[in-house]
């Protein structure tokens, strides 16, 4: 069993590891809607298929939810994609995999983590 961390230093643990995707660090405000309920956070890594936001407003597992965040210069993109709630430690964090993302935005998050590959600030992919 190995366990989902949220980032090296905090050891948050969410469950069972199912990642396939290599991630990287993002600190970025990210906006996350779900019936009509805003909850403010901060994105702690993403990958091509999905985020892990800490926030203290946590919605419950299996929640739809639309996630809105900017990926910093030099990709400098806005996203906006629907995504469902997979884990969730309440009140400190969820991880929201992306059920519904343009090839566009899929294509600059894949571009942020490869470059952070690059610059030695990826996170293990675990899976």
């Amino acid at each position: 069993m190995r366990s989902f961390d949220a980032a090296p230093s905090e050891g948050v643990k969410l469950g069972m590891e199912h990642r396939t995707s290599q991630r990287a660090e993002l600190l970025v405000q990210v906006e996350c809607e779900a019936k009509g309920t805003y909850s403010l956070g901060r994105c702690e890594n993403i990958s091509e298929t999905g985020l892990l936001v800490r926030t203290p407003e946590t919605f419950e597992p299996s929640t739809a939810v639309m996630v809105r965040f900017a990926l910093p210069p030099p990709i400098a993109v806005s996203i906006e994609a629907k995504g469902t709630v997979v884990r969730v430690q309440p009140g400190e964090c969820m991880a929201i995999q992306f059920v519904e993302l343009k090839d566009r935005y899929r294509a600059a998050i894949t571009e942020f983590v490869e470059q952070a590959s690059k610059e030695g600030k990826p996170l293990p992919s675990g899976g």
